[in-house]
């Protein structure tokens, strides 16, 4: 059920995973001017979004869920201000169910990248699912990358997988 609820809160898209049939841990994502490692059992989709600029969801085994967010830097928003814009589009966007924001706190990734952490609530059929985002960003001279986490807190212990993300992006020359 949870990667059910996942795959509605993502657009259908083209699928654009370079490592399918790769049995190494580590695939490469490399376009639009930046790059990231990630799991080769990740699911990978691409699309275009806010300002015209790409976006890419990585959906993990265990319905973890990742958005890179790549917009110009005149459109540039302190990272607090992202993830509450953020937070409130999506919760707002949900196709079943409803998400409830219950806190926003300051956190700092395993790699010193710093961040803004949401704790959130799920409520699906009743069911409430106690969920976790976290959101950081990456700078280039004329680009802004956000990454956006996401996954049930059952699945907390699993987040320093996602960590490969933070710890591989970066932007490459034109």
């Amino acid at each position: 059920m949870k990667t059910f609820l996942v795959l509605l809160l993502t657009l259908t898209s083209v699928v654009v995973s370079a490592c399918e049939g790769i049995e190494s841990n580590d695939c490469v994502y490399e376009k639009h001017n930046f790059r990231f490692s990630y799991d080769h059992n990740w699911h990978v989709e691409e699309e275009s979004g806010w300002f015209s600029s790409p976006y890419v969801f990585l959906e993990t085994e265990d319905s973890g869920l990742i958005m890179v967010l790549l917009v110009p830097k005149e459109h540039n928003k302190s990272l607090e201000t992202f993830a509450t814009e953020y937070s409130k589009t999506a919760n707002s966007q949900i196709l079943l169910g409803i998400f409830r924001s219950e806190s926003f706190s300051e956190i700092t990734s395993k790699n010193k990248l710093p961040g803004i952490e949401e704790k959130l609530n799920l409520n699906i059929f009743d069911e409430d699912v106690p969920m976790t985002r976290q959101y950081f960003s990456f700078s280039s001279d004329d680009k802004i990358a956000y990454i956006i986490i996401q996954l049930d807190d059952e699945e907390l212990d699993n987040l320093a997988d996602l960590d490969t993300v933070l710890s591989s992006f970066e932007f490459i020359a034109k």
